[in-house]
């Protein structure tokens, strides 16, 4: 019969191993807290260039001398036209971009909640 030895623990490496998984914990929910904030920021910003979201009319003078004054009310109808069918899609577009928008906010939220029930659930 062979006799079992006794296996030789090392507590100093045990305890090292713990304390490096702590710190990589420690840096994930970092890591997280930092990405949240810069979504929201971002978030932020595309909410103010969806305000800014319109095309406005540029009248241009003809010079032609005859005909020009005809010419820059014809252009002037038929740029008013493309400007207020524009501006009737940029419209769609923003109430399309405000459901994104709150989607995304809700899902930054959602993210935040759950880091942080992670991280009381760990703490326990």
């Amino acid at each position: 019969m062979t006799e079992s030895q006794p296996h030789d623990i090392n507590v100093e490496k045990i305890m090292a191993d713990i304390r490096q998984q702590i710190a990589l914990e420690e840096d994930k929910s970092a890591d997280l807290t930092s990405w949240l904030a810069a979504f929201q920021v971002k978030l932020a910003l595309i909410d103010e260039a969806n305000q800014q979201m319109q095309v406005l009319p540029v009248p241009q003078q003809s010079g032609v001398p005859i005909f020009g004054w005809f010419i820059d009310k014809a252009r002037s109808a038929l740029h008013g036209l493309i400007v207020f069918y524009t501006n009737q899609m940029a419209a769609k577009q923003i109430r399309v971009n405000r459901e994104v928008l709150a989607a995304l906010n809700q899902l930054g939220q959602e993210v935040a909640r759950l880091e942080s029930y992670e991280r009381n659930r760990d703490n326990k």
